[in-house]
């Protein structure tokens, strides 16, 4: 390689003529100098986001999903509440059941949206009764959710489901069988 100053040859890989002083840089073309690019300042190509390019999952498994994610929520708060009475040495009669009941509802129902929305984000993404049929969560265009936008979601079906005969309705009407909370959360349910 020669100086572009005086003509001097330099060494392959010099950034510097020793005859005349002139730094040399890079340029790109044909006769560039191949620098090399420290690790720090190399860029990572990160794969793209997994997406779904599957159908959105029929409400009837959607629904399937629903039942069976309460059976196992409405199991589980059971065994809470025989834990607590078996704990602090009360007897199984109603008025203890109930009183039971006010004690871990509040705490229980708390920790069973973060659980919902901790699966969604996950690389599950799906809550056990989804899991069970084979859907997954997704933004709109099928890559998974991030932990806000999956409490989020979870937010918004909880105030929602109240409201079920509306939430099936408008399920039953829209093209790709969106609920109201995921239209309102960008969100939908794909079948894997």
């Amino acid at each position: 390689m020669t100086c572009p100053n005086c003509g001097s040859n330099i060494r392959e890989g010099g950034r510097v003529c020793f005859e005349c002083g002139e730094l040399i840089r890079a340029r790109v073309g044909g006769d560039a100098l191949a620098v090399a690019v420290p690790l720090s300042m190399q860029v990572e190509e990160r794969p793209a986001r997994p997406t779904y390019t599957a159908y959105p999952g029929s409400l009837v498994l959607r629904a399937i999903a629903w039942l069976l994610d309460q059976l196992i929520w409405g199991g589980l708060l059971a065994a809470v509440v025989l834990l607590y009475l078996e704990l602090n040495g009360l007897s199984r009669t109603g008025a203890h059941v109930i009183d039971a009941l006010k004690v871990v509802a509040l705490p229980f129902a708390v920790a069973q949206f973060v659980l919902n929305a901790v699966m969604e984000a996950s690389s599950l993404r799906a809550t056990p009764g989804k899991l069970m049929v084979g859907l997954v969560v997704g933004d709109e265009e099928g890559a998974p959710l991030g932990l806000l936008h999956a409490m989020w979601r979870s937010f918004i079906k909880s105030v929602l489901m109240s409201f079920v005969p509306l939430e099936v309705l408008i399920a039953l009407v829209v093209d790709d069988n969106q609920t109201v909370h995921d239209m309102i959360a960008g969100t939908n349910v794909y079948s894997r």
